[in-house]
């Protein structure tokens, strides 16, 4: 399976205007763990539910008066729609993510595959013959 596969397209992004009471709406009504943040010039970052907490809830200040561009993150983790899914698992558990925005050929953002986007479409049979190992190491299953 293909990281494409297992993606979330057509994400609303959230204005990098907008206070984080704001994003957390928008989040919670997504039900995913990341949106991209756009300005005049196009999509400038991402937020995350971890961004909202710690750098925004958790430093003390009134998230109606913080902004998503105070606390949004830049450089964000990419993989091609094409990258096996297994790969994405391997990165998210290495740096502590729960979700990777996904880019076409061009470059261009595509959608945001989350975690459990990912295990769920790895849990899936395969439409014929045996499940493969990597979906076994996923479940935890024998090989």
């Amino acid at each position: 399976m293909v990281i494409a596969e297992a993606m979330l397209a057509d994400l609303p992004a959230v204005p990098s205007s907008a206070s984080l009471v704001e994003a957390a709406c928008l989040l919670r009504r997504t039900g995913i763990a990341l949106l991209p943040v756009r300005s005049a010039s196009g999509i400038v970052g991402y937020v995350s539910e971890k961004d909202l907490a710690l750098k925004g809830c958790g430093s003390g200040g009134d998230p109606a008066a913080i902004v998503v561009a105070d606390v949004m993150t830049v450089d964000t983790v990419t993989l091609p729609g094409s990258a096996p899914a297994e790969m994405a698992l391997e990165l998210m558990a290495r740096i502590g993510l729960t979700a990777v925005v996904v880019h076409n050929n061009d470059g261009q953002i595509v959608g945001v595959a989350t975690l459990a986007h990912v295990l769920d479409g790895l849990s899936r049979p395969p439409p014929e013959g045996p499940i493969p190992d990597s979906v076994k190491r996923v479940r935890g299953e024998p090989l």
